[in-house]
């Protein structure tokens, strides 16, 4: 008796571990790669609004999912993947809570110690592309400079806006994009066109607030979309 009721008791226990492994298994899923896809697909407001809809940890995955593409089709030195490795590592759900002090951390010790050693290891573009963005912006100027070449004579030139958004000189836009002193929120494409074919580059400048034009706030802006979108203008 003694025998059968040890042996029930094992049998018990081990069954309320496998259902107690299933249920912390159910709490803590992985985002749904399907959703984080089609977020990465929107772009400029559309994907803003859509990305601020994404939980913390749904936030850091997507960043994650858009680094690792975006660094399988490039080559990089040791040193830029420490780098890179570095800043995915970091990231973290509550930096993406503007009530957390962890965010006040990040944004403020690590985001400019990263940029600052980054600077003399990676092009602008590549800061921008890791660091500040959802967009792969040397797939997407490819594809403008390939569009625009099939329409425009040879040896015309142009400066293409970010056409999502991010107006400059007098314009502003009724919704916030970009960070206010951020050097990298403000890409400005540059399109060539010449005999051999179409080249392309990009500059970046710094958003600014036109007090003239008052913005909706949220975040998902700035260094690992840590900021609030406060700025509506590219100087």
């Amino acid at each position: 008796m003694k025998k059968y009721s040890l042996y029930h008791s094992i049998i018990i226990m081990m069954l309320a571990l496998i259902v107690g492994c299933k249920k912390s298994e159910s709490v803590i899923q992985p985002p749904a790669t399907d959703k984080l896809e089609s977020v990465l697909k929107l772009t400029g407001d559309d994907q803003l609004t859509a990305f601020n809809m994404l939980s913390g940890t749904e936030k850091v995955a997507i960043h994650t999912l858009h680094i690792n593409r975006y660094v399988a089709r490039k080559v990089f030195n040791p040193v830029q993947r420490n780098l890179i490795d570095e800043l995915v590592r970091f990231n973290k759900a509550e930096y993406y809570d503007i009530n957390s002090d962890a965010k006040e951390v990040a944004t403020t010790f690590f985001a400019k110690g990263w940029l600052d050693r980054a600077k003399g290891q990676f092009s602008n573009t590549e800061i921008y592309t890791l660091a500040f963005s959802l967009d792969d912006i040397e797939l997407r100027l490819a594809e403008l400079a390939k569009q625009q070449n099939r329409t425009s004579p040879t040896g015309q030139s142009l400066n293409q806006l970010n056409p999502d958004r991010s107006p400059y000189n007098i314009e502003s836009l009724p919704n916030c994009f970009c960070n206010v002193g951020s050097s990298f929120t403000c890409p400005k494409y540059s399109i060539t066109y010449t005999a051999p074919g179409t080249t392309g580059s990009v500059s970046y400048s710094a958003c600014s607030y036109r007090y003239t034009s008052p913005c909706d706030v949220e975040g998902g802006c700035g260094f690992g979309g840590w900021y609030l979108c406060d700025g509506n203008k590219c100087t």
